[in-house]
C-alpha cells in the first residue's frame, strides 16, 4: 500500500483529497472553461522542455486525471510515467483515459507528496502541473522531489500565478473571484472548491519566490517563464550531479533565495 493511501480523513492531505474526489467527474470539463484552453498549451510547453532530457521513469506529482501523464507518455518515446495523486478518484479517470489511448506505460500510484514512497534517486524527471499550490509545505514537496530525483534530474511545474499587469489583473481578479466559483457550481455544483482555486493562487509563491523555494532545496541551474497574460509560469530546476557540489551550492544558494522568499 501507498503511504497516500494511508492519508487520514481530518487532516490537510485529507481535506484536498475530499475536495478532488468530489470534482473530479467534472475536473477536465471545468479546466478547459475555466482556463479558455490554454492549460493545454502550457501543458504542451513543458513537455517539450522535458522530452529534450529522453528521460526513461518520470514521476507526475499531482496528476489528477492524467493530462499531463499522457502527454509525457506520447512524446518522451520508450519511458514510463508514474501517475501520482492523492485522490483516488481522479486517478480512476485518468487509468480509463490511458486505456482507451492504448498507453500502457503509464503507471498511477497513490501519494501524498510530503511523504513519497519511492526510494532515493529513482526517476530521471519530476513533473507537477498546478498542483504544488495544494501541497501542505511547499518547501517539503520540493525536499521529497529532490530526494527521489536522480543526480543530474529534472524537475518542471507549471502552477497558476497572478498578473503583474494592473489592467490585466483587475480582469483576472473577475474571473477568479466571480467567474470561475460560478461556473464551478453550475457545472460541478461545488462553488466552494473554486472559490478555494482563487485562494490557493493568491498564496502560493510567485516568480522569483517560486524559483527561491527549489533552489533552497538545492536544485541548481534553475529558471522561470511566465506564459501571456502572466496567468501561469513554468519552473525548471536541476540536481546537481555531484554531492559535494550540492552541499556547497546548497549553503550559498539558501542565502540568496533567502532574500528572495521574504
Amino acid at each position: 500500500m501507498a503511504k497516500g493511501e494511508e492519508v487520514r480523513e481530518d487532516t490537510f492531505a485529507g481535506r484536498i483529497r475530499a475536495m478532488f474526489d468530489d470534482i473530479a467527474p467534472t475536473y477536465d470539463l471545468l479546466n478547459r472553461v475555466n482556463s479558455l484552453g490554454l492549460d493545454q498549451l502550457w501543458r504542451k510547453d513543458l513537455v517539450e522542455h522535458v522530452a529534450v532530457e529522453r528521460p526513461e521513469l518520470i514521476l507526475d506529482l499531482a496528476a489528477g486525471t492524467g493530462d499531463l501523464s499522457l502527454l509525457l507518455a506520447e512524446q518522451c518515446k520508450g519511458a514510463t510515467v508514474v501517475a501520482s495523486d492523492l485522490s483516488i478518484n481522479m486517478l480512476e479517470i485518468g487509468v480509463q483515459k490511458a486505456l482507451r489511448k492504448g498507453l500502457s506505460q503509464v503507471k498511477v500510484s497513490v501519494e501524498d507528496a510530503m511523504d513519497l514512497s519511492f526510494e532515493e534517486e529513482h526517476f530521471d524527471v519530476v513533473t507537477c502541473a498546478f498542483g504544488v499550490r495544494n501541497f501542505e509545505s511547499i518547501a517539503r514537496g520540493y525536499q521529497e522531489m529532490y530526494r527521489v530525483l536522480r543526480p543530474g534530474g529534472m524537475v518542471a511545474i507549471l502552477e497558476l500565478c497572478v498578473p503583474s499587469n494592473p489592467i490585466t489583473k483587475a480582469g483576472y481578479n473577475l474571473h477568479v473571484d466571480q467567474v470561475i466559483p460560478f461556473i464551478g457550481q453550475l457545472l460541478g455544483r461545488n462553488k466552494a472548491a473554486y472559490q478555494y482555486l482563487g485562494e490557493s493562487i493568491r498564496k502560493v509563491p510567485q516568480r522569483r519566490q517560486m524559483e527561491g523555494l527549489m533552489r533552497m532545496a538545492g536544485f541548481i541551474n534553475t529558471y522561470y517563464k511566465v506564459y501571456i497574460p502572466g496567468v501561469a509560469a513554468l519552473y525548471v530546476g536541476y540536481k546537481p550531479k555531484s554531492d559535494a557540489f550540492a552541499g556547497i551550492y546548497g549553503e550559498l544558494s539558501k542565502i540568496k533565495s533567502a532574500e528572495r522568499v521574504r
